[in-house]
């Protein structure tokens, strides 16, 4: 090869591979005053270098793996301090039942997820009200209809044969069940009205 650069007459540049690996070489034939002086030649190998490069990009992608694995991590740490209220919120309402509206979320600092847990906590303050009114008038209306019941009952048990107390509690049990159905008239226009 150097036999070849030593007669170029020519510019040339070229890449060769080898015996020992890839050169890259550029030949300038040196002309003085329109007479050939030898030639200027510049030749690299990148034999090393291809190794060197393999190498760097071996610590490039380990680095890369450990940064990556680390930034998961710290992520999925971030995630959950921030997820945290989140998953209160969703356990709460998991355990909130008919029979017990007493569950409230913990109300930490201030922002977006505060705020929803404040809501939640009123919703279900609204709620434990509304259900206790609920089960007050359902004892109300039952105590309310379970009089004229008692009332019908007993009057029928205790009626004798005399045709003037029969009548007397005939009378007397009407009014009873039109007071009963007075009563459920006004339960299915509560029932009706939102």
């Amino acid at each position: 090869m150097i036999q070849q650069w030593a007669a170029a007459v020519k510019p040339e540049q070229r890449t060769v591979n080898t015996s020992a690996g890839t050169i890259i070489y550029r030949v300038e034939p040196l002309i003085i005053n329109q007479k050939w002086m030898g030639v200027f030649v510049v030749a690299h190998t990148a034999v090393g270098e291809s190794q060197e490069v393999q190498e760097t990009i071996q610590v490039v992608i380990q680095v890369m793996l450990v940064v990556l694995a680390l930034s998961v991590a710290l992520s999925r740490l971030a995630a959950g301090k921030v997820l945290a209220p989140l998953q209160s919120l969703k356990e709460t309402a998991r355990s909130v039942s008919e029979s017990d509206l007493t569950q409230r979320i913990p109300v930490q600092g201030s922002g977006d997820i505060a705020e929803l847990a404040i809501t939640f906590n009123d919703m279900m303050e609204r709620l434990q009200l509304a259900f206790a009114s609920q089960r007050d008038f359902i004892n109300d209306a039952g105590h309310e209809l379970r009089a004229p019941i008692t009332i019908i009952r007993g009057h029928l048990e205790l009626m004798s044969s005399d045709p003037e107390e029969q009548q007397e509690t005939r009378l007397l049990l009407l009014d009873e069940l039109a007071r009963m159905s007075r009563f459920v008239d006004d339960l299915i226009v509560l029932a009706q009205a939102e």
